[in-house]
């Protein structure tokens, strides 16, 4: 993808250009970092170092990426590697511009970590874009039995560039007749002739999946959803197959393909847009028959800021794959801004200026699995601060994954990385774990990565830990991000002191219970805080944090209104709307549940997320202002800012490791969410016909092995 470029570099390129032009006579497009000061002008940069790919015979089966730093590797389930019965297997490689001097790997057992097999690849064929190299199995590998596999690749530009993968010996070969049933598949939902042999596989279960949408269509989807409804769906790209999951049963091997292409199609406006798609079959064969037992469509649109899709009423955003698009609003409701599918937009609702900030650009649903972005906070005069995690599209990251927070200037239409956050969770675990606090106030940031919150200093580059180790139920955000609370000793049965952190400001206040209670953060409603109390004899007795009473309190820790019933105690409570339901036990059993209502006020939000239904597209997701923009003025779209990253912005960040429990969903292809509990997650993982790991690496229970359930 090309960079965006400086005046400067424009300058320079079309001086390169005539250079080349009277020297050799051959055009040449001169790009790169800018040399000043060490930053680099960019927005996606792809296939910065080799890439890997797994084949199953002369068919490609997967992308293994490089990474110049490590990642939580017993977790990372980006691909998994078939191998022959005959215990080979070949693996493609793009150099992408660098000599590879050698390879080396191991193999690592899934349960235990134990390391299974290790050596050196001994031979490459080729090079550049051509290269590959084989890789036998050890003989101590069982075939059915699925492994961690690691590539260490050296080469003239970096000492060592870490591929991770996982691999399985299949006992018989299935997987050419797997790949073709499930592409089969997806190029029946286009043609009119073939639809009606699909409707067999679906399970249509309308109160699983609703079918008014195509961002989501499952297996539980109904068939005029499948077949893309009344949207003229045509595909524009040749079809990527990856393999994700692999599981060997005895009755057959059931493997999880995730098929990524694009599409076009024609709007009511009869104008043509085009979309990501990411398709996910499971395909169980027996007896010589290929069956499915899960499917999953997400379809994405590739989003342009035009002024057909900017309206006085809203911004209409397509269809889309997401439960909710957060925006952030400026404290005088003059600016909103917006991440959509990596790209970055922020808006002056006054006077109707539109401002395009960062375009990633993906060309495909894996680059937008691979690197997402956040905005974080936009300010009175509409500056905004966003981050970019996961796979770094800078040329001064190569090959890093990581979180880069960027500032944006309005005056200068201008990005520049603050910092750069090294870590080792991939983009989908970060997009889980900044759902939770993710805020910028005062020039720092706050983020909560795994049970640990942290602090950066944008102007000092300071790092640090606000409270580390906190378990679930123990601490709680404002919906805005600018209020922290926590428990004291960061439990939730212990407290005797709530902790309150203003992040605008860094102010923190401190509420003790008295009388020997324990008190409890229970959540927000807006910007006051809701915290039970609850007496130690109750806990030990009911064997459960027993809240006698319910407090709603400001920031100043004024009491707003209260809770509580004779001989009825209070469980939990569940907050939405300014309803708050409590969730009550008495006589040692569930009562009926109870709502408090919270009226304090709030300011109006300049717009909210919500959709509505087209003839065609059927449902399209907006940003819906509450207060309709002024029709005296037309939308002007402003061209794409600079962006510019720096060799001087990392630092070092120390991330403590999780002590609880924690359990990850994977469906689909992908991570589906991170639990705590153990329950919720095998819940969770049958909903997405899926598996959930612990924290170790190890599988606890998949969908395959409880198909009946």
């Amino acid at each position: 993808m090309e960079s965006s470029k400086s005046k400067t570099i424009i300058i320079t390129t079309i001086i390169c250009i005539f250079i080349a032009i009277v020297v050799v006579g051959i055009l040449t497009r001169c790009s790169g970092p800018s040399k000043n000061d060490g930053n680099s002008s960019s927005s996606a940069v792809k296939d910065q170092v080799p890439k890997i790919m797994a084949t199953y015979g002369k068919m490609k089966t997967g992308n293994i990426y490089g990474y110049t730093n490590n990642l939580q590797e017993n977790v990372e389930r980006n691909t998994i590697v078939i191998i022959k019965p005959d215990r080979t297997t070949t693996f493609k490689v793009n150099e992408n511009g660098d000599t590879i001097r050698s390879i080396r790997y191991e193999v690592k057992s899934t349960d235990d970590d134990r390391l299974v097999d290790h050596g050196k690849i001994e031979e490459m064929r080729g090079a550049g874009k051509s290269a590959s190299f084989d890789f036998k199995a050890n003989a101590i590998m069982e075939a059915g039995i699925e492994y961690r596999l690691k590539f260490v690749v050296t080469t003239d530009k970096h000492d060592a560039i870490n591929y991770y993968a996982r691999a399985i010996i299949a006992k018989n070969e299935f997987v050419d007749k797997q790949v073709a049933f499930a592409k089969r598949f997806s190029d029946r939902t286009f043609e009119e002739t073939e639809r009606s042999n699909l409707m067999n596989y679906l399970e249509t279960d309308p109160t699983v999946q609703s079918n008014d949408n195509l961002g989501k269509v499952t297996i539980n989807s109904s068939y005029t959803m499948l077949l893309w409804s009344t949207l003229a769906a045509e595909k524009i790209t040749k079809t990527n197959v990856a393999i994700k999951e692999c599981t060997m049963k005895d009755t057959g091997p059931a493997t999880t393909y995730t098929l990524t292409y694009q599409v076009k199609a024609k709007n009511a406006e009869k104008a043509t847009e085009k979309y990501n798609v990411w398709e996910t079959i499971t395909v169980f064969s027996y007896a010589g028959k290929q069956y499915v037992t899960g499917y999953d469509r997400e379809v994405n649109q590739i989003w342009e800021a035009n002024k057909n899709n900017l309206g006085a009423s809203f911004i209409d955003l397509g269809i889309q794959n997401y439960d909710k698009i957060e925006h952030v609003e400026s404290d005088n409701k003059k600016y909103i801004a917006f991440a959509i599918n990596g790209d970055v937009y922020a808006q002056n609702v006054e006077n109707r200026k539109f401002y395009q900030i960062y375009k990633m650009g993906a060309k495909s649903s894996e680059e937008l699995e691979m690197t997402k972005t956040k905005v974080v906070d936009i300010d009175n005069k509409g500056n905004v601060d966003y981050m970019i995690y996961g796979y770094s599209p800078a040329e001064n990251h190569i090959g890093r994954n990581g979180i880069s927070i960027m500032s944006y200037n309005i005056k200068s239409n201008t990005s520049r990385e603050q910092v750069f956050i090294p870590t080792k969770s991939t983009a989908e675990l970060l997009d889980n774990q900044l759902k939770t606090l993710c805020h910028v106030g005062d020039r720092t940031l706050y983020i909560m990565l795994d049970d640990t919150i942290y602090y950066a200093n944008l102007k000092t580059q300071e790092w640090g830990k606000v409270v580390e180790h906190l378990e679930a139920g123990s601490y709680a955000v404002s919906d805005d991000g600018q209020y922290l609370a926590f428990n004291k000793y960061a439990g939730r049965d212990n407290s005797e002191s709530i902790t309150i952190l203003n992040l605008n400001t860094g102010e923190k206040r401190s509420l003790d219970a008295e009388n020997g209670d324990k008190n409890c953060v229970l959540g927000f409603s807006g910007q006051s805080m809701i915290y039970g109390l609850a007496k130690d004899k109750d806990i030990k007795k009911n064997k459960f944090f027993s809240m006698y009473a319910l407090k709603i309190v400001d920031y100043g820790l004024r009491e707003q209104k209260s809770y509580s019933k004779k001989n009825v105690f209070i469980k939990n409570i569940d907050i939405k709307d300014g309803i708050i339901n409590i969730k009550r036990w008495k006589n040692g059993k569930n009562i009926d549940d109870d709502q408090l209502l919270d009226n304090t006020e709030e300011a109006m939000a300049v717009c909210t997320f919500s959709y509505y239904t087209d003839d065609i597209k059927m449902r399209e997701e907006v940003l819906s202002f509450t207060n309709k923009l002024p029709t005296d003025k037309s939308t002007k779209i402003l061209p794409f800012g600079e962006v510019k990253f720096s060799d001087a912005s990392e630092i070092e960040a120390n991330l403590e490791k999780r002590k609880g429990d924690v359990f990850y969903v994977y469906g689909y292809g992908k991570l589906q969410s991170v639990e705590a509990d153990r329950k919720e997650a095998i819940s969770k993982a049958k909903r997405v016909y899926g598996l959930v790991l612990d924290k170790y690496g190890k599988k606890i229970w998949t969908k395959e092995e409880h198909y009946k359930d």
